[in-house]
């Protein structure tokens, strides 16, 4: 979501249950981040989410992971929020994969959650990959960095990165997939 400011929103989520039920957290959580203020950091609209998470039932035992982050494009700065997601780094223009290394526990999870905001910054050609499980898990094992690496191999383009990770979660998908990325475009006349 674009702010009136030029700040750009996103947020990855992914509600632990199947149903009604987790459609109904995931609206609430989606209704508490787009009614939250612009002018709040990414720590303080995930409270916010996660409060509206916190007023179901105890028994419904169903928690959110999420990542949430802020792009300031002009400076390339990243302040993010990772509730038990993990499933999200920045892709350095050389073609590198940079796990972002901060986390919290997912909403939900606890009764007194604390978040904890991370920053990071997207140097020119960089990118922000942020994707659900589906993306990485196999019935065999789950598909760390590296993999991810030879996967998106040389694109350089927001799209085709897309495409590389959609494309690797395969025909037969297990969960659902979901791959959103983000490139600060390159320096003019620079490489990347």
């Amino acid at each position: 979501m674009l702010g009136p400011d030029g700040r750009l929103d996103l947020t990855v989520a992914d509600v632990m249950g199947k149903g009604i039920a987790a459609a109904l957290v995931m609206a609430v959580v989606r209704t508490a981040l787009r009614s939250a203020p612009a002018a709040l950091s990414p720590v303080e609209r995930v409270r916010i989410a996660a409060s509206s998470v916190a007023l179901g039932s105890p028994d419904d035992a169903m928690f959110v992971t999420l990542f949430h982050a802020r792009l300031e494009p002009a400076t390339g700065v990243v302040r993010y929020v990772d509730a038990g997601h993990g499933h999200c780094a920045i892709r350095r223009a050389s073609g590198t994969l940079t796990r972002l290394s901060l986390r919290s526990l997912p909403l939900g999870a606890w009764e007194d959650e604390t978040f904890e905001e991370g920053e990071t910054r997207l140097e020119p050609g960089d990118a922000l990959l942020a994707y659900s499980d589906g993306v990485v898990e196999r019935e065999e094992r789950q598909l760390d960095l590296l993999d991810l690496e030879a996967i998106l191999g040389d694109g350089s383009s927001a799209g085709d990165l897309v495409e590389r990770l959609l494309a690797a979660a395969g025909p037969r998908l297990a969960d659902d997939v979901t791959a959103v990325v983000l490139r600060r475009a390159p320096a003019p006349g620079g490489a990347g």
